[in-house]
């Protein structure tokens, strides 16, 4: 069969187009928690690319791409996520950030900190960490840097706005203005705290030793009680 004209070579061309962008399909398969193969997804490949310029046959489709290895061997402690935003983990000398969900890397420790907690605000721009030596770092969009030295802290939280911030450990901080200042908090010096979320609202919770579970008003106020005491 021979088209007839231009046009009807055209509309050939478009049925053709379509056909193929319906017949590509990629299985991916896997292994469950007991060894037994399964399916992981099955369905139409996640780039596809067809050329319809006059006189291009080409189809392009992308069934696979191996994102590029995380460019570190060391001990990874923290992780923090930011709303459609960029991904930061950090641990013993490396503090990496993806703003392509993980096909490309970016290292932006110098290789000395030993970070042990992440923090970034899901609706604001800020991004806190603290280092084993109670150092806090700031991440500004391209690097990180130190900008002060919180003694004994272990774990810092982050309101969603970025506004506020709370630091726990050895004692309690707060930050009112994105982690530029801080003040410390009146709380038990027996206590040592290991972990802090807050919320939306300007409250937190900190866990610590000896079942200590700590909550922070908007205030500042800490009422801590003892788990099974």
């Amino acid at each position: 069969y021979a088209p007839r004209n231009d046009e009807e070579l055209e509309l050939i061309g478009s049925d053709m187009e379509g056909t193929l962008a319906a017949s590509h399909r990629r299985v991916v398969t896997g292994h469950d928690a007991n060894g037994k193969a399964v399916v992981v997804s099955d369905g139409a490949p996640p780039q596809h690319h067809p050329m319809s310029a006059e006189a291009t046959g080409a189809d392009f489709v992308e069934l696979w791409s191996t994102p590029e290895a995380v460019p570190t061997t060391a001990d990874l402690r923290a992780l923090a996520t930011q709303d459609a935003g960029p991904v930061f983990v950090a641990g013993n000398g490396t503090f990496l950030v993806t703003k392509d969900t993980g096909a490309t890397w970016t290292e932006l420790s110098d290789g000395t900190a030993a970070f042990r907690s992440l923090a970034a605000a899901q609706e604001g721009e800020t991004v806190l960490a603290l280092s084993d030596d109670g150092g806090l770092w700031s991440y500004d969009g391209a690097r990180v840097q130190r900008t002060a030295t919180l003694a004994g802290m272990r774990a810092v939280s982050v309101s969603p706005d970025g506004e506020l911030a709370i630091a726990a450990g050895n004692g309690m901080m707060r930050s009112q203005d994105g982690g530029a200042t801080w003040s410390p908090l009146a709380v038990d010096a027996g206590v040592t705290f290991d972990d802090v979320r807050m919320g939306e609202d300007g409250t937190a919770v900190a866990v610590g030793a000896g079942g200590a579970i700590a909550n922070i008003d908007a205030s500042g106020t800490v009422a801590i009680q003892h788990v099974g005491t």
